[in-house]
């Protein structure tokens, strides 16, 4: 199952937004959305109660992003293309602990956005997918002698 929702220290804690916009497909997909591997996504993530606390966005569990939330209703975007299977989670944490152990206090944490190999009925993915298999395949032009010219020759043997 995938969860779309955000756990918060209470009542009176954080709250996150965060979503995905499809560059190709101009489609919103919210915390637990599923997208395709190889398509490049916007996010946006809004943070509110969470001023001078640390936003931090996760790559498969590694920090991406960190930011100081600078206000009461705090935003960034940035843009990924994942090339392989991917979760994408937003946190906010307290880097001063007023008690427990450990570095941090997690105050919020999302439910992942995820990336992967999904089939995709949309021609402009397809394109976009193809594209960039393409790209990844170019190999450097091979001159071939022409073989009326008698025996061909390895280039390594000249």
């Amino acid at each position: 199952r995938r969860g779309r929702t955000y756990v918060s220290k209470g009542l009176d804690g954080p709250r996150i937004a965060f979503f995905e916009v499809q560059v190709m497909k101009k489609d919103i997909l919210p915390i637990g959305g599923l997208f395709p591997v190889g398509v490049p996504a916007k996010f946006t993530v809004t943070v509110q109660r969470a001023k001078d606390m640390e936003l931090e966005v996760l790559l498969n569990g590694e920090t991406f992003i960190r930011r100081t939330v600078e206000s009461d209703e705090f935003t960034i975007h940035f843009e990924h293309t994942p090339d392989t299977y991917t979760t994408y989670r937003v946190r906010v944490m307290n880097p001063r602990p007023q008690k427990g152990i450990g570095p941090v206090e997690v105050l919020a944490t999302s439910s992942p956005i995820y990336a992967d190999r999904i089939e995709i009925k949309s021609p402009e993915i397809e394109k976009a997918r193809k594209k960039k298999i393409r790209e990844q395949m170019k190999a450097p032009a091979v001159q071939l002698p022409d073989a009326s010219q008698g025996a061909i020759v390895p280039q390594f043997q000249e």
